[in-house]
């Protein structure tokens, strides 16, 4: 599993972003964190997902070594709200209202 740099982090959880990602590091997936992903299928663009279960998630899927961790939230709301943050911030580094946001989150 990776990291993202530039983790995207709910207000709500900001004092204790990194705690919640020492728990996740550890394998224990704490309840009441939403976390933005990497698309398991390969198709999507992101993943939104609950903390609690992802570790047998990652059991079945092919390329978990390479699961990426964009964003984490308090609850499903916060994590589409982080997305569409995600989505603005592509359109403002590309200058344009449809960015590839794939490239955007390589960068």
């Amino acid at each position: 599993m990776i990291w993202y740099k530039n983790l995207y982090v709910d207000s709500h959880l900001s004092d204790r972003a990194s705690q919640i990602r020492t728990q996740i590091d550890r394998g224990d997936y704490p309840d009441g964190v939403w976390l933005i992903t990497s698309p398991a299928n390969g198709r999507d663009l992101l993943d939104i997902r609950p903390a609690r279960g992802f570790g047998n998630a990652l059991a079945y899927l092919p390329d978990a070594d390479r699961m990426t961790i964009y964003g984490i939230a308090k609850n499903r709301k916060e994590a589409v709200l982080l997305v569409s943050q995600i989505a603005q911030d592509a359109a403002a580094a590309s200058g344009t209202d449809s960015p590839d946001l794939r490239s955007f989150l390589m960068s």
